[in-house]
């Protein structure tokens, strides 16, 4: 090899390898955003930035349950019928 060609090499090696770190962070933060998730016999409940979303947990599309304030914490009732959460809305 060159030694014109080996210093493109390495800055070619040096940016392949920070943007794959890039990616894998990115990919840590994607996924701590949905936490906590409560579960029943037939549903996955969860929050996602700020707000609750349902999916059945045959699998399937998410359905958003809330869309005012911002929601955390989801549990299902004993029975599995209600949802509990705490929100904030209009401040604290």
């Amino acid at each position: 090899m060159s030694m014109i060609h080996r210093p493109i090499l390495t800055i070619f090696l040096v940016l392949a390898a920070a943007s794959l770190g890039l990616a894998q962070s990115q990919t840590a933060t994607e996924a701590t955003l949905l936490q906590k998730p409560t579960v029943n016999r037939t549903h996955i409940v969860f929050a996602y930035a700020g707000d609750l979303w349902s999916v059945p947990r045959s699998g399937g599309d998410a359905r958003q349950l809330t869309t005012a304030g911002h929601e955390a914490g989801p549990e299902f009732s004993p029975d599995g019928k209600w949802i509990a959460f705490t929100g904030e809305y209009d401040g604290n």
